[in-house]
């Protein structure tokens, strides 16, 4: 939303309380009772619109709002899918495993902290591999930029890992020796415009 300089409405869901849950009609909102979820008006038919999941939630902006701000795909067709995968490894190959109702299940058939170990071990795992595809791509020829995939402003890339860092802290994941790279690079995001408005400290303070 801040990519595109589109303003919103941020309701926040507090998931440690399980409140997506819970929340009023959670079945309708969001069958899998999860977040987030996109709520917004078609001004053509005055219809209410609603989208669940991140990634086709961002594709949907980037469709609808082609013409406003800027992007977080590259024009460029190798580097928009190297921007795809690494978001999709953050997306199904850590997020998904550090779930707290996984940890939850996993707890049930060992220790009180077994889900936690495992959490924290696919979030290491992922973020190393992250660190490995994002550290060879700033040492080619082609990067130009500071971002994730070398670009000169944050890409879709970034808007996945700078979450997934924040997450990862609670984890207690030592970041400096897994994947120093990507803390360079979070820093630089966290000072940029689109993401000082949108940190989780900031945004709920909306």
């Amino acid at each position: 939303m801040n990519c595109k300089s589109i303003s919103f409405a941020y309701e926040e869901v507090d998931c440690l309380e399980e409140d997506q849950k819970i929340m009023e009609c959670a079945d309708g909102v969001n069958p899998m009772k999860q977040v987030p979820v996109l709520e917004c008006t078609d001004t053509v038919t005055g219809d209410r619109l609603r989208f669940t999941q991140s990634l086709p939630i961002i594709d949907f902006i980037e469709e609808a709002f082609s013409e406003l701000g800027s992007t977080l795909l590259p024009a460029d067709l190798a580097r928009k899918t190297l921007v795809r995968e690494i978001a999709e490894m953050v997306n199904s190959g850590i997020q998904p495993l550090q779930n707290f109702s996984l940890m939850a299940e996993i707890d049930k058939y060992g220790s009180a902290s077994d889900g936690k170990k495992f959490g924290k071990q696919s979030i290491e795992q992922g973020l190393e591999a992250i660190e490995k595809i994002v550290e060879k791509q700033l040492r080619s020829a082609d990067a130009r930029g500071p971002f994730a995939v070398g670009s000169f402003c944050p890409t879709l890339a970034d808007a996945c890992i700078v979450p997934q860092m924040y997450n990862a802290r609670r984890f207690e994941v030592d970041l400096k020796n897994k994947c120093p790279t990507l803390l360079e690079i979070e820093a630089i995001c966290l000072s940029h415009p689109w993401f000082e408005t949108s940190h989780p400290e900031v945004v709920r303070n909306i």
